[in-house]
């Protein structure tokens, strides 16, 4: 679970620390993680808006520098060479790549384990299915024969 961080007002991280709490206790119930610890390891804050205008940085220098602003990792009128020399903290700001690995490592290994119990499931019903048909037609091939 992420949330839009960079659609935070001014002093993210601070901002994004209240926020993060207030979700953790209102995420930790039962019917979603189930505990404190769960909620506070999965609540992730991101910034695809910001991770996608790091791709054409050049382009996007004005935005850029208001998220620098906001963040602390630059002053107010910063140049664009004082920005493109933090681009790669901004890109882990954005935290995208964490999740992306977090996606890749976690979710998918846990969908691959579900899916091959629901394919085995539902092969083991298969032939559940098929040996009871050939049974009651072997059964009814008999009772004809009498």
């Amino acid at each position: 679970m992420a949330t839009h961080w960079d659609k935070l007002n001014k002093l993210i991280i601070e901002n994004w620390e209240r926020q993060k709490k207030f979700l953790v206790e209102l995420f930790s119930g039962r019917s979603f993680f189930g505990d404190m610890e769960l909620a506070q390891k999965n609540i992730m804050h991101s910034s695809a808006y910001m991770y996608n205008l790091l791709k054409d940085a050049d382009d996007n220098m004005d935005e850029l520098e208001i998220f620098c602003r906001m963040t602390g990792l630059t002053e107010r009128g910063a140049s664009d060479e004082e920005i493109k020399a933090v681009l790669d903290d901004i890109k882990g700001y954005t935290n995208v790549d964490k999740i992306r690995e977090v996606i890749k490592t976690e979710l998918l290994a846990k969908y691959k384990h579900l899916l091959f119990y629901r394919i085995e499931t539902v092969y083991q019903d298969f032939i559940s299915t098929y040996r009871r048909g050939i049974k009651e037609r072997k059964e009814a091939a008999q009772q004809n024969a009498q």
